[in-house]
């Protein structure tokens, strides 16, 4: 995945939105890199904006609480999250370095996971009313790694539904996963893509669910489970048998 990421648009945490009246000016900001991971040994993370544009812009970075929730994630402004400078305005051509630690706290052994929010904000020194300001806003995960963190350790469940078959998958390790590819594998040898919906964390304690098209497979049926993650090359090798 490259490590620096660039859209023209003004992207929420479940979708996309933009502001049309013409004139428009195309943001440019950038980040790098785009997933922050905070070492038990360095207690601190770096993250890089970038103005790539005509125009200065004005950035504001936030922490967030990240937890799942039946599948969902559920985000809550932290007090944790020390964020230096929480704004920046931004002149074309040049960068600022933001840094971030967390407050100590959380479970012992158990990696503790937030998202950074940093969004573009219109900037009060601009005032041409008829131009629209294309605003950007990532969503950056950030994970801080304890000493003796125990890896991710699954365990999956299947059922159907209604010609739909409910994967799912608990985390019950100490450290998150992030799907890059998931597929099922019938008893006939047919494989079955489950991860159509894009990549998939499953946070340590949470449980993700992926629901694909039945495809076949009926209750009692053993299935096979081959998926590989982003920070490795390694199959994840398992086997469910489809209940009820």
């Amino acid at each position: 995945m490259p490590r620096s990421v660039r859209w023209k648009a003004f992207l929420c945490l479940t979708g996309l939105t933009m502001l049309a009246v013409a004139p428009s000016y195309a943001a440019s900001l950038e980040v790098a890199p785009t997933t922050l991971r905070i070492e038990a040994s360095s207690g601190v993370a770096v993250l890089q904006l970038a103005n790539r544009g005509n125009e200065p812009i004005v950035v504001q970075i936030e922490g967030f609480d990240w937890q799942q929730v039946g599948s969902s994630d559920e985000l809550k402004p932290s007090d944790a999250v020390v964020v230096s400078p929480p704004m920046a305005r931004i002149k074309p051509g040049e960068k600022q370095t933001v840094r971030l630690m967390v407050r100590p706290g959380g479970a012992s052994g158990v990696e503790r996971a937030f998202r950074v929010l940093a969004s573009e904000l219109p900037d009060p020194a601009l005032h041409d009313a008829q131009a629209v300001r294309v605003l950007l806003q990532f969503n950056i995960p950030l994970f801080v790694a304890t000493r003796d963190a125990a890896p991710a350790q699954l365990s999956w469940d299947a059922e159907i539904h209604e010609q739909r078959l409910s994967l799912s998958a608990k985390n019950n390790g100490s450290a998150h996963l992030k799907f890059a590819k998931l597929e099922l594998v019938k008893p006939s040898g047919q494989r079955i893509d489950a991860a159509a919906q894009g990549l998939s964390y499953v946070l340590p304690g949470a449980k993700h669910e992926w629901n694909v098209p039945s495809a076949g497979l009926h209750v009692g049926d053993r299935v096979l489970i081959e998926a590989r993650t982003e920070d490795s090359d390694a199959v994840i090798h398992g086997a469910v048998v489809i209940r009820p």
